[in-house]
């Protein structure tokens, strides 16, 4: 992982990433993302509800080290909520990417 990969700055564009689904809780839709340029690894937990104008939400969280095993579609929300910061975007969010400290909350 390197401070200086266009995975650690926002904008975001999907094509810098590969993508795995890990699935669903009820809630969101979850995937394993990992950019190809720095192979650092990332949870995203995105939240669409199209009957809803601007509900559009997603957490994207580092993945640490020896931890992508233990991360499930079931875990993945407890997971981000308890990382010290993660990215955030969305059109809940006007479209803008941030960066979000403690606490995290996904609703």
């Amino acid at each position: 992982m390197s401070d200086k990969c266009k995975c650690m700055k926002p904008p975001f564009f999907y094509l810098d990433f590969d993508s795995i689904d890990i699935g669903e809780d009820g809630l969101g839709e979850i995937t394993v993302d990992t950019c190809k340029r720095c192979g650092t690894k990332w949870i995203k937990y995105l939240i669409e509800e199209p009957q809803l104008t601007k509900s559009g939400r997603w957490w994207r969280a580092l993945i640490g080290k020896n931890e992508e095993n233990k991360i499930s579609a079931n875990t993945s929300k407890t997971y981000i909520e308890n990382q010290d910061w993660c990215f955030v975007g969305g059109s809940y969010f006007d479209g803008e990417v941030h960066k979000k400290e403690r606490p995290i909350c996904i609703h």
